[in-house]
């Protein structure tokens, strides 16, 4: 390896430690802008081109006037170092507030929020009475649930097995049908067998 290359790898580390002069600079982009780079080098071209022209159009469109008049940050003024970091300082806060108000009023999650149950003509909305039956419920319909998959999974064998499922079925139905008053029993039997 060649002097000069060594030179611009020192230049290129000092470069992204941000701590070149700008005509240390302008050197790492003339390099970059020669054909006779050395192959490990070759992946920094495209960013050096983008320093180069790049950066400088995004800063006109940004700000309109012309990139060699914005002054990097390394040459600003102490009080101007000194009112952006207050700014971002008091950006952050702002932020941490914000955030810590927004966790406070967020409770945690309740899906029976909201539920209500009817019972002898009384709507009962105190989720601590009803969460218990609500609960109750869910594991009721999870276990006919599974009732019915493992009815499922037994339909592939022989018809002989249909007939006793639908019995079995039968027999569910008539235990859904007698948790019923007298007076109802035959509608919903009717319902049923109507479907």
């Amino acid at each position: 390896m060649t002097d000069g290359y060594k030179y611009m790898e020192e230049l290129l580390e000092r470069f992204f430690d941000g701590e070149t002069s700008n005509e240390e600079e302008r050197t790492l982009y003339r390099f970059f802008t020669r054909e006779d780079i050395p192959v490990h080098l070759r992946r920094y071209k495209p960013v050096f081109r983008y320093f180069e022209n790049g950066l400088e159009k995004e800063i006109n469109l940004l700000t309109g006037e012309p990139a060699k008049s914005i002054e990097p940050l390394r040459h600003m003024t102490a009080k101007r170092r000194i009112r952006i970091a207050a700014g971002m300082a008091a950006s952050l806060l702002i932020l941490l507030i914000a955030g810590l108000l927004f966790l406070r009023k967020t409770s945690a999650f309740d899906p029976y929020e909201g539920s209500y149950i009817v019972r002898d003509g009384v709507r009962i909305t105190d989720i601590s009475v009803i969460r218990p039956e609500l609960e109750a419920t869910v594991r009721k319909a999870l276990l006919q649930e599974e009732k019915a998959s493992r009815l499922l999974a037994n339909l592939t064998e022989p018809e002989t097995r249909l007939e006793q499922i639908q019995r079995r079925i039968d027999r569910q139905n008539e235990e859904i049908i007698n948790r019923f008053p007298d007076e109802m029993k035959e509608r919903i039997r009717s319902i049923i067998e109507n479907k």
